[in-house]
């Protein structure tokens, strides 16, 4: 749900499979959280989240 923090996120999800981590030009952080769902042994279904100094603003699968 946004305006959730990263540690509510961890303990909802679990820690992401990979994070991306960039600034925007007013130095604001921002994180990507990539999660990988396998549905099988050949398909993969992703989930992100993102962040803006450690709260959720959003994500999508």
């Amino acid at each position: 749900m946004a305006g959730m923090s990263r540690e509510q996120v961890m303990d909802a999800w679990g820690s992401p499979y990979q994070m991306n981590v960039s600034y925007t030009e007013k130095g604001i952080r921002r994180e990507e959280w990539i999660y990988e769902d396998w549905l099988d042994s050949s398909t993969i279904k992703h989930r992100y989240l993102y962040f803006e100094e450690g709260k959720l603003i959003g994500g999508w699968y």
